[in-house]
Protein backbone atom coordinates (compact mmCIF):
# COMPACT_ATOMS: atom_id res chain seq x y z
CA UNK A 1 0.00 0.00 0.00
CA UNK A 2 3.23 2.46 0.37
CA UNK A 3 3.95 2.35 -3.58
CA UNK A 4 0.13 4.07 -4.31
CA UNK A 5 0.57 7.45 -4.73
CA UNK A 6 -1.77 9.89 -3.41
CA UNK A 7 -3.85 12.20 -5.48
CA UNK A 8 -1.32 15.15 -4.95
CA UNK A 9 1.54 13.16 -5.80
CA UNK A 10 0.06 11.96 -8.99
CA UNK A 11 -1.32 15.35 -9.78
CA UNK A 12 2.39 16.74 -9.32
CA UNK A 13 3.67 14.05 -11.68
CA UNK A 14 1.30 15.13 -14.12
CA UNK A 15 2.12 18.65 -14.21
CA UNK A 16 5.89 18.08 -14.31
CA UNK A 17 5.40 15.84 -17.74
CA UNK A 18 3.65 18.65 -19.12
CA UNK A 19 6.04 20.66 -17.97
CA UNK A 20 8.86 19.05 -19.40
CA UNK A 21 10.52 18.25 -15.91
CA UNK A 22 10.02 14.59 -16.61
CA UNK A 23 11.00 13.41 -19.74
CA UNK A 24 9.33 10.54 -21.81
CA UNK A 25 9.83 8.25 -24.24
CA UNK A 26 10.95 10.17 -27.22
CA UNK A 27 8.13 9.01 -30.33
CA UNK A 28 10.56 7.51 -33.31
CA UNK A 29 10.77 9.18 -35.88
CA UNK A 30 9.60 8.13 -39.34
CA UNK A 31 11.68 7.95 -42.15
CA UNK A 32 9.78 9.75 -44.68
CA UNK A 33 12.61 8.69 -47.60
CA UNK A 34 11.45 4.62 -46.17
CA UNK A 35 9.19 2.97 -48.87
CA UNK A 36 6.33 0.93 -46.70
CA UNK A 37 4.72 -1.48 -48.68
CA UNK A 38 0.76 -1.83 -49.01
CA UNK A 39 -1.33 -4.84 -49.81
CA UNK A 40 -4.16 -3.42 -51.72
CA UNK A 41 -5.46 -7.14 -52.47
CA UNK A 42 -5.69 -8.44 -48.72
CA UNK A 43 -8.77 -9.27 -47.87
CA UNK A 44 -7.99 -9.09 -43.54
CA UNK A 45 -10.25 -6.31 -43.35
CA UNK A 46 -13.54 -7.99 -44.92
CA UNK A 47 -13.16 -11.28 -42.52
CA UNK A 48 -14.55 -9.22 -39.91
CA UNK A 49 -17.73 -8.01 -41.89
CA UNK A 50 -20.65 -10.44 -42.81
CA UNK A 51 -21.84 -10.32 -46.44
CA UNK A 52 -25.60 -8.95 -46.27
CA UNK A 53 -28.20 -10.77 -47.77
CA UNK A 54 -26.08 -13.96 -47.45
CA UNK A 55 -27.88 -15.13 -44.34
CA UNK A 56 -31.64 -15.44 -45.61
CA UNK A 57 -30.15 -17.35 -49.12
CA UNK A 58 -28.07 -19.80 -46.56
CA UNK A 59 -31.89 -20.41 -44.74
CA UNK A 60 -33.89 -20.80 -47.60
CA UNK A 61 -31.08 -23.64 -49.39
CA UNK A 62 -31.22 -25.30 -46.03
CA UNK A 63 -34.62 -25.14 -45.97
CA UNK A 64 -35.20 -26.93 -49.39
CA UNK A 65 -32.54 -29.48 -48.53
CA UNK A 66 -34.86 -30.82 -45.91
CA UNK A 67 -37.07 -31.13 -48.50
CA UNK A 68 -35.01 -33.06 -50.65
CA UNK A 69 -33.52 -35.25 -48.19
CA UNK A 70 -37.25 -36.24 -46.72
CA UNK A 71 -38.39 -37.33 -49.80
CA UNK A 72 -34.89 -39.22 -50.77
CA UNK A 73 -34.37 -41.07 -47.34
CA UNK A 74 -38.58 -41.32 -46.57
CA UNK A 75 -38.12 -40.09 -43.46
CA UNK A 76 -37.98 -36.74 -42.01
CA UNK A 77 -34.64 -35.19 -40.96
CA UNK A 78 -33.75 -31.77 -39.62
CA UNK A 79 -31.33 -29.49 -41.78
CA UNK A 80 -30.81 -26.04 -40.10
CA UNK A 81 -27.92 -23.31 -40.98
CA UNK A 82 -25.14 -23.26 -38.40
CA UNK A 83 -23.37 -20.20 -39.96
CA UNK A 84 -22.47 -18.28 -42.95
CA UNK A 85 -18.97 -16.78 -42.51
CA UNK A 86 -15.98 -15.31 -44.49
CA UNK A 87 -12.99 -17.65 -43.48
CA UNK A 88 -9.48 -17.88 -45.32
CA UNK A 89 -9.58 -20.99 -47.46
CA UNK A 90 -5.98 -22.12 -45.53
CA UNK A 91 -8.34 -22.56 -42.82
CA UNK A 92 -11.53 -24.26 -44.32
CA UNK A 93 -8.84 -26.91 -45.35
CA UNK A 94 -7.52 -27.39 -41.77
CA UNK A 95 -10.74 -27.83 -40.59
CA UNK A 96 -11.56 -30.87 -43.03
CA UNK A 97 -8.84 -33.07 -41.81
CA UNK A 98 -7.32 -35.47 -43.76
CA UNK A 99 -10.19 -36.60 -45.46
CA UNK A 100 -13.55 -35.40 -46.27
CA UNK A 101 -15.91 -35.96 -49.17
CA UNK A 102 -15.48 -32.94 -51.23
CA UNK A 103 -17.37 -32.40 -54.76
CA UNK A 104 -15.93 -29.48 -56.88
CA UNK A 105 -19.14 -27.57 -58.78
CA UNK A 106 -19.11 -24.36 -60.64
CA UNK A 107 -22.07 -21.96 -60.12
CA UNK A 108 -22.49 -19.75 -63.21
CA UNK A 109 -22.34 -17.10 -63.70
CA UNK A 110 -20.09 -16.98 -60.27
CA UNK A 111 -16.44 -16.92 -60.88
CA UNK A 112 -13.95 -19.55 -60.93
CA UNK A 113 -14.48 -23.02 -58.95
CA UNK A 114 -16.65 -23.94 -55.71
CA UNK A 115 -16.90 -27.10 -53.50
CA UNK A 116 -19.86 -28.98 -51.40
CA UNK A 117 -17.99 -30.67 -49.08
CA UNK A 118 -20.44 -33.21 -47.18
CA UNK A 119 -18.55 -35.23 -43.56
CA UNK A 120 -17.13 -38.26 -44.23
CA UNK A 121 -19.33 -40.09 -41.02
CA UNK A 122 -22.34 -38.02 -42.51
CA UNK A 123 -22.13 -39.52 -46.07
CA UNK A 124 -21.79 -42.60 -45.03
CA UNK A 125 -24.69 -42.97 -42.90
CA UNK A 126 -26.70 -41.33 -46.05
CA UNK A 127 -25.29 -44.33 -48.21
CA UNK A 128 -26.58 -46.80 -45.64
CA UNK A 129 -29.86 -45.41 -45.64
CA UNK A 130 -29.99 -44.97 -49.01
CA UNK A 131 -29.64 -48.42 -49.64
CA UNK A 132 -31.95 -49.47 -47.02
CA UNK A 133 -30.13 -49.54 -44.10
CA UNK A 134 -32.94 -49.55 -41.02
CA UNK A 135 -30.94 -46.79 -39.27
CA UNK A 136 -27.98 -44.32 -39.61
CA UNK A 137 -25.13 -46.38 -38.85
CA UNK A 138 -21.37 -45.82 -39.49
CA UNK A 139 -19.93 -47.98 -41.71
CA UNK A 140 -15.71 -48.99 -41.03
CA UNK A 141 -13.71 -48.15 -43.73
CA UNK A 142 -9.80 -49.06 -44.92
CA UNK A 143 -9.16 -46.20 -46.11
CA UNK A 144 -9.77 -42.44 -48.06
CA UNK A 145 -10.97 -43.72 -51.66
CA UNK A 146 -14.24 -44.40 -52.63
CA UNK A 147 -15.54 -46.95 -53.99
CA UNK A 148 -17.37 -46.68 -57.36
CA UNK A 149 -21.25 -47.01 -55.75
CA UNK A 150 -19.62 -44.05 -53.38
CA UNK A 151 -18.29 -41.85 -56.23
CA UNK A 152 -21.51 -42.41 -58.23
CA UNK A 153 -23.74 -41.79 -54.63
CA UNK A 154 -21.72 -38.56 -54.21
CA UNK A 155 -21.94 -37.30 -57.78
CA UNK A 156 -25.70 -37.88 -57.78
CA UNK A 157 -26.51 -36.37 -54.05
CA UNK A 158 -24.55 -33.25 -55.24
CA UNK A 159 -26.18 -32.63 -58.11
CA UNK A 160 -29.58 -32.68 -56.31
CA UNK A 161 -28.61 -30.49 -53.74
CA UNK A 162 -27.05 -27.95 -56.04
CA UNK A 163 -30.69 -28.20 -57.88
CA UNK A 164 -31.87 -27.38 -54.43
CA UNK A 165 -29.24 -24.41 -53.94
CA UNK A 166 -30.62 -23.01 -57.85
CA UNK A 167 -34.27 -22.55 -56.13
CA UNK A 168 -32.34 -20.89 -53.28
CA UNK A 169 -30.73 -18.13 -54.92
CA UNK A 170 -33.49 -17.64 -57.98
CA UNK A 171 -34.83 -14.80 -55.61
CA UNK A 172 -31.09 -13.04 -55.96
CA UNK A 173 -29.52 -14.89 -59.47
CA UNK A 174 -29.96 -17.35 -61.86
CA UNK A 175 -27.51 -19.89 -61.07
CA UNK A 176 -26.44 -22.61 -63.96
CA UNK A 177 -24.79 -25.01 -62.04
CA UNK A 178 -22.50 -27.94 -62.78
CA UNK A 179 -20.73 -31.14 -61.13
CA UNK A 180 -17.20 -31.30 -61.78
CA UNK A 181 -15.68 -34.00 -59.65
CA UNK A 182 -15.62 -35.54 -56.20
CA UNK A 183 -12.05 -35.42 -54.41
CA UNK A 184 -11.54 -36.74 -51.08
CA UNK A 185 -7.82 -35.02 -50.13
CA UNK A 186 -8.72 -31.37 -49.15
CA UNK A 187 -5.29 -29.92 -50.76
CA UNK A 188 -6.59 -31.32 -54.40
CA UNK A 189 -9.49 -29.30 -54.47
CA UNK A 190 -7.67 -26.15 -55.02
CA UNK A 191 -10.20 -23.30 -55.70
CA UNK A 192 -8.31 -20.27 -54.03
CA UNK A 193 -5.44 -20.10 -52.46
CA UNK A 194 -4.71 -20.76 -49.14
CA UNK A 195 -5.01 -16.90 -47.81
CA UNK A 196 -8.31 -15.96 -49.95
CA UNK A 197 -11.22 -15.44 -48.43
CA UNK A 198 -14.37 -17.86 -48.92
CA UNK A 199 -17.75 -17.73 -47.74
CA UNK A 200 -18.66 -20.48 -45.98
CA UNK A 201 -22.16 -22.01 -45.34
CA UNK A 202 -22.24 -24.42 -42.76
CA UNK A 203 -25.71 -26.35 -42.69
CA UNK A 204 -26.13 -28.92 -39.87
CA UNK A 205 -28.00 -32.83 -40.94
CA UNK A 206 -29.03 -34.81 -37.81
CA UNK A 207 -30.26 -38.16 -39.56
CA UNK A 208 -30.77 -39.47 -36.29
CA UNK A 209 -30.59 -38.80 -32.38
CA UNK A 210 -27.41 -40.77 -32.48
CA UNK A 211 -26.09 -39.63 -36.36
CA UNK A 212 -25.30 -36.23 -37.70
CA UNK A 213 -23.01 -33.95 -39.32
CA UNK A 214 -22.41 -31.14 -41.18
CA UNK A 215 -22.33 -30.05 -45.21
CA UNK A 216 -20.21 -27.04 -46.15
CA UNK A 217 -20.99 -24.44 -49.27
CA UNK A 218 -17.01 -22.53 -49.72
CA UNK A 219 -17.55 -20.33 -52.53
CA UNK A 220 -14.80 -17.82 -53.01
CA UNK A 221 -15.12 -14.24 -51.72
CA UNK A 222 -14.19 -12.90 -55.41
CA UNK A 223 -16.32 -15.42 -57.23
CA UNK A 224 -19.21 -13.48 -55.57
CA UNK A 225 -18.53 -10.19 -57.71
CA UNK A 226 -21.46 -10.48 -60.10
CA UNK A 227 -23.35 -10.72 -57.20
CA UNK A 228 -22.16 -8.21 -54.57
CA UNK A 229 -24.48 -5.66 -55.48
CA UNK A 230 -27.99 -7.94 -55.72
CA UNK A 231 -27.18 -9.75 -52.52
CA UNK A 232 -26.69 -5.76 -50.63
CA UNK A 233 -30.15 -4.91 -52.65
CA UNK A 234 -31.37 -8.04 -51.01
CA UNK A 235 -30.59 -7.24 -47.50
CA UNK A 236 -32.21 -3.63 -48.00
CA UNK A 237 -35.60 -4.74 -49.47
CA UNK A 238 -35.93 -7.20 -46.32
CA UNK A 239 -35.27 -4.85 -43.71
CA UNK A 240 -38.19 -2.96 -45.67
CA UNK A 241 -40.08 -5.86 -45.58
CA UNK A 242 -40.02 -6.29 -41.92
CA UNK A 243 -40.49 -2.69 -41.18
CA UNK A 244 -44.02 -3.34 -43.61
CA UNK A 245 -44.46 -6.53 -42.07
CA UNK A 246 -44.70 -4.94 -38.79
CA UNK A 247 -46.55 -2.05 -39.70
CA UNK A 248 -49.12 -3.92 -41.42
CA UNK A 249 -49.72 -6.14 -37.84
CA UNK A 250 -50.68 -2.70 -36.19
CA UNK A 251 -53.01 -1.60 -38.67
CA UNK A 252 -54.47 -4.92 -37.97
CA UNK A 253 -54.01 -5.51 -34.08
CA UNK A 254 -55.20 -1.58 -33.54
CA UNK A 255 -58.33 -3.06 -35.25
CA UNK A 256 -59.17 -5.47 -32.72
CA UNK A 257 -61.81 -5.97 -29.92
CA UNK A 258 -60.74 -6.76 -26.54
CA UNK A 259 -62.71 -7.82 -23.52
CA UNK A 260 -62.23 -5.11 -21.00
CA UNK A 261 -63.18 -5.19 -17.04
CA UNK A 262 -62.33 -4.51 -14.03
CA UNK A 263 -62.84 -5.76 -10.37
CA UNK A 264 -63.68 -4.01 -7.35
CA UNK A 265 -63.14 -6.83 -4.96
CA UNK A 266 -64.31 -10.78 -4.10
CA UNK A 267 -66.41 -12.42 -1.45
CA UNK A 268 -67.49 -15.89 -0.05
CA UNK A 269 -71.06 -16.82 -0.32
CA UNK A 270 -72.87 -20.40 1.23
CA UNK A 271 -75.14 -21.26 -1.96
CA UNK A 272 -78.39 -20.65 0.85
CA UNK A 273 -76.97 -17.15 1.21
CA UNK A 274 -76.93 -16.69 -2.20
CA UNK A 275 -80.38 -17.72 -2.97
CA UNK A 276 -81.93 -15.33 -0.07
CA UNK A 277 -80.13 -12.67 -2.15
CA UNK A 278 -82.89 -9.87 -2.32
CA UNK A 279 -83.03 -6.50 -3.99
CA UNK A 280 -81.23 -3.36 -1.67
CA UNK A 281 -78.83 -5.90 0.36
CA UNK A 282 -75.35 -5.26 0.06
CA UNK A 283 -72.45 -7.28 -0.69
CA UNK A 284 -69.11 -6.74 1.76
CA UNK A 285 -66.09 -7.06 -0.71
CA UNK A 286 -62.40 -8.24 0.44
CA UNK A 287 -61.49 -4.42 -1.35
CA UNK A 288 -61.37 -1.85 1.48
CA UNK A 289 -62.31 1.74 0.69
CA UNK A 290 -59.59 3.18 -1.56
CA UNK A 291 -57.51 0.16 -2.10
CA UNK A 292 -56.42 -0.24 -5.87
CA UNK A 293 -58.69 -2.29 -8.09
CA UNK A 294 -57.75 -4.30 -11.02
CA UNK A 295 -58.44 -3.79 -14.91
CA UNK A 296 -58.21 -7.05 -16.98
CA UNK A 297 -57.49 -7.70 -20.54
CA UNK A 298 -58.44 -10.39 -22.04
CA UNK A 299 -59.17 -12.54 -18.47
CA UNK A 300 -55.84 -11.04 -17.23
CA UNK A 301 -54.86 -8.38 -15.36
CA UNK A 302 -52.80 -5.57 -16.59
CA UNK A 303 -53.64 -2.36 -14.73
CA UNK A 304 -54.14 -1.27 -11.10
CA UNK A 305 -56.24 1.88 -10.46
CA UNK A 306 -59.92 3.40 -8.65
CA UNK A 307 -63.15 3.44 -9.73
CA UNK A 308 -64.50 6.96 -10.85
CA UNK A 309 -67.02 9.12 -11.83
CA UNK A 310 -66.78 11.56 -14.98
CA UNK A 311 -69.14 13.10 -17.02
CA UNK A 312 -72.10 11.36 -14.87
CA UNK A 313 -70.67 7.72 -15.82
CA UNK A 314 -68.58 5.36 -13.70
CA UNK A 315 -64.90 4.88 -15.31
CA UNK A 316 -61.52 4.02 -14.26
CA UNK A 317 -58.77 5.85 -13.26
CA UNK A 318 -55.40 3.84 -14.30
CA UNK A 319 -53.02 4.45 -11.74
CA UNK A 320 -50.30 1.76 -12.96
CA UNK A 321 -49.02 -1.11 -14.53
CA UNK A 322 -49.30 -4.95 -13.29
CA UNK A 323 -46.41 -6.87 -14.10
CA UNK A 324 -46.37 -10.36 -14.77
CA UNK A 325 -45.03 -11.68 -11.54
CA UNK A 326 -48.14 -9.29 -9.57
CA UNK A 327 -50.68 -11.50 -11.47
Amino acid sequence: MDQILSKNEVDALLSAVNEGIVATEDEKDIDPTVVRSLDLTSQDRISRQRLPGVESLAVKTANRIRTLFAGLFRRPMSVTLRDTELVKFGEILSGLGGYAVINLIKLYPLHGSSMLVIEPDLFLSMITLLFGGKRAEHVPRKGPELTPIEARMARKLTKEILEQIEYAFEGVVKLDSKYINTEVIPRFAPIAITTDLCLQIKLRVELDEERSGDILLVIPYSALDPIKDKLKTLAKNEESLDANWRNAMLSLLVGVDTDVWAELGRTEMRVQDLLELQVGDVLLLDTALGQPAKLFLEGRPKYRGLPVKKKGMLAFKIDGAIKGDEE
